[in-house]
């Protein structure tokens, strides 16, 4: 067997049997650290040549191999080359054949399944974005991310999502004061229009205690008094796709959903009475297409100043 340094000897346009390459460096992995491989030359399968021809370096008169000319070199690691050449490597210190085997081979005869992505794209559940839609979706990440900069640093600034639906001309209110009769009730309706809402409230007993509960779809006449629904963005035209109004008549409960009951203060006369006040600090995602109650009672025996405040965004 000849030395793994003849392959500094050959050159480029040189000849040579597939027999006469395996004796002279077929040398296992320490082929790749040579510097002849995929530098000097690469190898091209000449089928016009035979291994006895003139000019064809071989292992001798027994040598009917392959004849492979050496030519400029393409990119490739010749030791890549050799190994589709020949299918086997011969590790010199150990003596053991490696298989390669063949990829084709792989795919057509294991029981490995290489999965074509237009199948999985039309017969799996899982869904392949389009490169262009990720290309869109990251340069308007990218676009956010910018426009989110704080102008004196690098740092990006945020806002809750109350505060960003103010800014969209999303987020609504209502805040109004109700003198309301001793021991009698108001009552609020809120039709929920096209979009589900996202719920707050406070309410304030000024003059004494109250106490209530808010219902969900319910019964109530279009009536009583049409209140105005105001934009938190005094800039946008949106309006409010629901209605709100005060104290209309046919309230009817039955089959409703009780979502809360609430009592603070205390009633009595002006003497013994004392203030109290509730809140809705969490907001509550009220349904779309669905009618609200909102109902307060004054406990006091005198008249009560009662303070509403309602503010919700809609998506």
């Amino acid at each position: 067997m000849g030395n793994i340094n003849d392959y500094d000897n050959l050159k480029v346009g040189d000849f040579v049997t597939s027999n006469y390459l395996k004796s002279i460096g077929m040398a296992g992995f320490r082929l790749i650290e040579h510097r002849s491989v995929g530098e000097l030359y690469s190898l091209s399968l000449r089928t016009d040549k035979n291994a006895q021809d003139s000019g064809v370096i071989n292992t001798g008169l027994g040598d009917t191999s392959d004849v492979y000319e050496l030519v400029e070199p393409n990119g490739k690691n010749i030791y890549d080359e050799l190994v589709a050449i020949f299918g086997i490597v011969e590790d010199i210190d150990t003596n053991i054949e490696l298989i390669v085997p063949d990829v084709e081979t792989i795919k057509q005869d294991a029981n490995l399944m290489t999965p074509d992505i237009e199948e999985m794209k039309n017969n799996s559940n899982l869904s392949t974005p389009d490169i262009e839609e990720i290309r869109v979706s990251n340069a308007s990440i990218n676009t956010l991310l910018q426009n989110a900069k704080d102008p004196l640093n690098t740092g990006i600034a945020t806002i809750e999502i109350e505060h960003y639906e103010i800014h969209e001309g999303h987020h609504f209110f209502y805040a109004g004061v109700q003198s309301v009769n001793a021991n009698a009730t108001m009552i609020y309706t809120l039709q929920v229009g096209a979009k589900p809402i996202h719920f707050i409230y406070a309410i304030y007993g000024n003059d004494g205690g109250i106490s209530g509960n808010t219902y969900e779809n319910v019964v109530a006449n279009n009536d009583g008094t049409l209140i105005p629904i105001n934009n938190n963005n005094r800039v946008s035209t949106t309006q409010s796709l629901g209605a709100l109004r005060l104290n209309p008549t046919g309230l009817n409960i039955t089959g409703s959903v009780l979502l809360r009951e609430f009592r603070a203060g205390t009633g009595g006369t002006p003497a013994t009475r004392s203030s109290g006040s509730v809140n809705r600090g969490s907001e509550v995602i009220l349904k779309a297409n669905t009618k609200y109650s909102l109902s307060i009672t004054n406990l006091s025996s005198s008249a009560n100043n009662i303070s509403v405040d309602m503010s919700w965004y809609e998506l």
